[in-house]
């Protein structure tokens, strides 16, 4: 069984250790030495590459989150599929248990086998994927993993064909497992917006019941202020969760005179969810929380009720010692960089960044444009059947992402792709149903899409903000090859093209995403 994985958000003090899983879930970290081996010719899987007893001893050892050029040298800039295997013992107490292969990220495409045999594959880059896989174990024993990884550009993908950086292939990212009962938390959702009486926290779980009989659940939930002082809690029992059902339940938390985040002063609160099955605590999860309000207000943004101008920077998942793999300190010196620069914005493109990214704008109060990597789509240019499956796999992207980041008080944006051929109308059409995707998945922030088309072809009836790219003076000097063209004159054409924007969107906010 495949899934989205549903944990909740890392936890650190601008550090982010491994992915924790709750104090009452066994897990396992799987970081660390794997056996890999190209599969240039796609032969890996005939070969019997996945199988247990397959013998991979004279495959190259190398250490995970790592991408296919770190393998070797010679995988500079390699497209094609790959290899990982390793053999783990599972403790004795995991029998009976549920149990998952949780991947934090992957690029592009995956499949799983556990002691030979297939466990499931998955095609959402850079997002969590879960396989199921007790039925394939035998706690005690080891246990042969074997995943095969494939970064091929191939149409109807997202990003697909087309993309602007460099496509590291690869385990890019940290991978575990994790034992549970069959009776588990599978999603938890908050809101945290200010109230009269100070902050109000909407929270949402989902209960699910794999157990042959029907189960009755409690969940707890307390609520701790900055200082670590409990504020709130509440208990709720859960009845009658009958056999393979999943059961919701909503319940609303008053945090009386909550303090507010913004990126002035980021407060966050912790919120401690607790499962039990009688007397037997089955989970305990984790979440920070912060209390705060995004919205428009005509043509302004505003944020707990005040208008606010948003300055900051784009940033790519790029570090210089670990290429795309999870790179936690850099990204800290360099939000740390854009906070003492003046920032209180950072546009997180063009592809989901490691969840430890959001966590550390959430403690460093740097509000987050999050992005699927929609990029430079050209709609039926690869066909009517390719169309079709790219724009279902961004809104599989989009709802995962969402899934993912739903609970960070930093994100204020879903951004649902950059600089598509918006004169083609199947693209346009796209982008706006992929806005309105985003905002039935979570009214409480703000959905856009980034254009480069703008001028020519503006498509924002949708977007709760106008978000444009512009080039002018790249245009004039490099393509135009225009040695006169000012600095100031790039000023005067981004006058002029805005105040075009302005009049037919005067509704609207604009933020300009690029420039140069």
């Amino acid at each position: 069984m495949t899934s989205e994985a549903a944990f909740p958000n890392y936890s650190l003090e601008f550090e982010v250790t491994n992915y924790t899983t709750g104090a009452y879930m066994e897990s396992m970290d799987l970081t660390g030495l794997w056996h890999f081996q190209p599969d240039l010719t796609g032969e890996g899987e005939d070969a019997g590459y996945g199988d247990k007893d397959f013998n991979a001893d004279l495959w190259r050892g190398v250490q995970l989150p790592v991408d296919f050029e770190t393998c070797h040298p010679s995988l500079e800039a390699y497209e094609g599929g790959a290899w990982f295997r390793r053999t783990v013992c599972l403790p004795e107490t995991w029998r009976g248990s549920r149990v998952i292969l949780h991947f934090e990220g992957v690029y592009a495409r995956m499949k799983v086998w556990v002691n030979g045999h297939y466990a499931g594959e998955g095609s959402i880059p850079y997002l969590p994927l879960d396989f199921e896989i007790q039925d394939f174990i035998e706690p005690g024993d080891g246990t042969m993993l074997a995943v095969w990884v494939d970064n091929t550009r191939l149409p109807g993908e997202v990003p697909g064909m087309q993309r602007g950086w460099r496509t590291f292939g690869g385990i890019l990212r940290e991978i575990s497992l994790v034992a549970t009962d069959s009776l588990f938390l599978e999603q938890i959702t908050t809101t945290a917006e200010p109230s009269d009486a100070g902050g109000m926290l909407s929270v949402r779980t989902v209960i699910r019941n794999q157990h042959r009989t029907t189960k009755t659940a409690l969940i707890s939930l307390a609520l701790y202020d900055t200082s670590g002082e409990l504020c709130a809690q509440v208990n709720l029992e859960v009845a009658d969760i009958a056999s393979g059902t999943s059961q919701r339940i909503a319940t609303e938390i008053v945090a009386a005179g909550a303090l507010l985040w913004s990126p002035k002063t980021p407060n966050l609160y912790t919120l401690d969810i607790v499962l039990q099955a009688g007397e037997f605590i089955l989970e305990k999860r984790s979440l920070r929380v912060g209390f705060r309000r995004i919205e428009v207000r005509q043509d302004r943004l505003f944020l707990n009720g005040a208008p606010i101008i948003l300055t900051g920077f784009n940033r790519h998942e790029d570090s210089i010692t670990r290429n795309m793999c999870v790179d936690l300190e850099s990204a800290r010196l360099d939000f740390k960089e854009m906070k003492d620069a003046g920032a209180n914005f950072v546009r997180l493109c063009h592809y989901p960044h490691h969840p430890g990214e959001v966590d550390l704008c959430d403690a460093l109060g740097l509000l987050v444009m999050d992005e699927i990597p929609l990029y430079w789509w050209d709609g039926l240019a690869e066909g009517e059947e390719a169309c079709a499956r790219k724009l279902q796999a961004a809104k599989n992207q989009l709802a995962s992402l969402i899934r993912r980041d739903r609970n960070h008080s930093s994100v204020i944006f879903w951004s649902v792709s950059n600089e598509t051929d918006e004169d083609r109308p199947e693209v346009a059409a796209g982008n706006a149903a992929l806005v309105r995707l985003a905002k039935e998945l979570d009214p409480s922030r703000l959905a856009v899409h980034v254009s480069n088309h703008w001028q020519q072809e503006a498509h924002f009836d949708d977007d709760d903000v106008v978000c444009v790219n512009g080039y002018p003076s790249w245009w004039e000097h490099i393509i135009q090859h225009n040695s006169g063209f000012t600095a100031a004159d790039g000023a005067q054409s981004w006058r002029n093209a805005l105040e075009k924007l302005h009049a037919r969107y005067p509704d609207k906010p604009i933020l300009v995403a690029e420039f140069g």
